[in-house]
């Protein structure tokens, strides 16, 4: 059965219905849906809650994949161990409170993802991985410019993803246009949103893009594969190097150049340099490792120890930092999700995200084991690691974390079985490993 590579669907698992008529118009709806808050929670979207009453359909579709069901589980298990961990953290530490709306609005985070992620699934099944991420980055412009910060830099703080994505999908049968049209305006609205972080995922997915991928129906050998990952480990190693010679230099622009020497002063490392919030969590972590809990404040004693050990030049910086600002207002933020998570939801939630992470590589590895052409493959491995920079480095955005775990889970999965759309020959490589 030939195919194309944006109307590639899976393979139902044995055992599952063939796909109704209507499934591929709900799922088309539900995923651009997915970005528009409702008035209930910013955590739960319009498509989350209009999922609720299809969820015996949907979990029909989504539960026979073994890496889901694992995400899942773990996913509702992170609010009671939260519950847990809060209990704890008012025995064991002085001055922590309970905060009902804190509660509330954890819970919808977690309940909010699980259905968001579970539509997500689903709509990568139904649609295939090309139209779910075209649908899906739609839904997110539009909802950015709906809800979004447009005069605080949107290409940064919101656009920058899902318009690349959406340059991919258009570009995706040309090669050339790949590199002549996509590439160069990325690059372009990235440079000129003194964005650096983007620039490296444009590069590295460009990278893996460039390694090459089996023929059709063929599936390269072990040793070859992380012979690839092996590369692309080095090539992301030399570019970040060189990015940030770049930016010191002055070549990415003054406003570039200024914060990466702020970075490099105070901090050896230009991560952790930039992202200060990390320090503010390590030293909440050595202090309480089991976390802080559902719906739990901060104490002053919280307050202190993870503001003064954020690498800012000054304490006046620390004091006007994004964590101290979330501390101040009696919630737990770390400009990290799993930071955040782990605050939150404690273990359970630490399991979660870095179960996200392993998932999230994995669906990096498929790229290497399944047929695609070139511009599908930079387009899977720039969503795959935008969403762990996400996962590690940025604040909780409910649908693109869940976007990016479902196009991972089912890439990376033994029982999702592409068509071979993605190259037009006739059947699909499989991916031999399942999560």
């Amino acid at each position: 059965m030939a195919g194309s590579a944006l109307t590639a669907r899976a393979k139902p698992v044995r055992g599952m219905h063939a796909f109704s008529r209507t499934e591929p118009i709900l799922a088309t709806l539900l995923v651009v849906l997915a970005s528009l808050p409702s008035p209930v929670s910013i955590s739960l979207s319009w498509g989350s809650l209009l999922a609720v009453p299809l969820l015996p359909v949907l979990l029909r579709r989504v539960l026979p994949l073994r890496g889901a069901r694992y995400w899942l589980v773990l996913a509702l298990a992170a609010l009671p161990i939260g519950w847990v961990t809060a209990r704890v953290s008012l025995e064991l530490v002085d001055g922590r409170e309970v905060l009902t709306g804190m509660v509330l609005f954890q819970s919808a985070l977690i309940v909010g993802l699980a259905l968001t992620g579970i539509v997500c699934v689903w709509a990568v099944q139904v649609l295939g991985p090309l139209w779910f991420v075209a649908f899906w980055s739609a839904g997110a412009v539009v909802g950015f410019l709906l809800n979004g910060d447009l005069a605080n830099n949107p290409w940064k703080y919101g656009l920058a993803l899902p318009i690349t994505a959406l340059l991919l999908v258009a570009a995706n049968r040309s090669r050339w246009a790949t590199w002549l049209v996509a590439l160069p305006i990325t690059i372009g609205l990235t440079l000129a949103s003194s964005y650096r972080t983007w620039l490296a995922v444009v590069t590295v997915g460009f990278t893996a893009a460039a390694l090459g991928t089996p023929r059709q129906g063929k599936s390269l050998s072990t040793g070859v594969v992380v012979l690839m990952m092996v590369l692309l480990g080095l090539a992301v190693l030399v570019t970040g190097g060189l990015l940030v010679d770049l930016a010191v230099g002055g070549w990415l622009g003054d406003a570039v150049q200024r914060r990466t020497l702020e970075q490099l002063e105070y901090s050896d490392n230009i991560i952790l340099g930039g992202r200060a919030e990390w320090g503010a969590a390590m030293a909440s972590f050595v202090s309480t490792p089991w976390g802080f809990g559902l719906g739990i404040g901060p104490s002053a004693d919280d307050y202190y120890t993870a503001i003064r050990n954020m690498p800012l030049p000054t304490a006046w910086h620390q004091d006007v930092s994004t964590v101290a600002t979330s501390f101040s207002a009696g919630y737990v933020s770390f400009h990290s999700v799993l930071w955040t998570f782990w605050a939150s939801y404690g273990i359970g939630g630490l399991a979660l995200v870095l179960f996200m992470l392993v998932v999230a590589a994995r669906g990096v590895l498929s790229v290497f084991r399944l047929s695609m052409n070139f511009g599908v493959r930079a387009l899977v491995v720039i969503v795959l690691v935008g969403g762990m920079w996400d996962l590690l480095f940025s604040p909780t955005s409910v649908s693109s974390v869940a976007a990016c775990t479902a196009l991972a889970l089912c890439l990376g999965s033994a029982s999702y079985r592409p068509l071979s759309g993605f190259t037009g020959g006739s059947v699909g490589a499989e991916v031999r490993s399942a999560v």
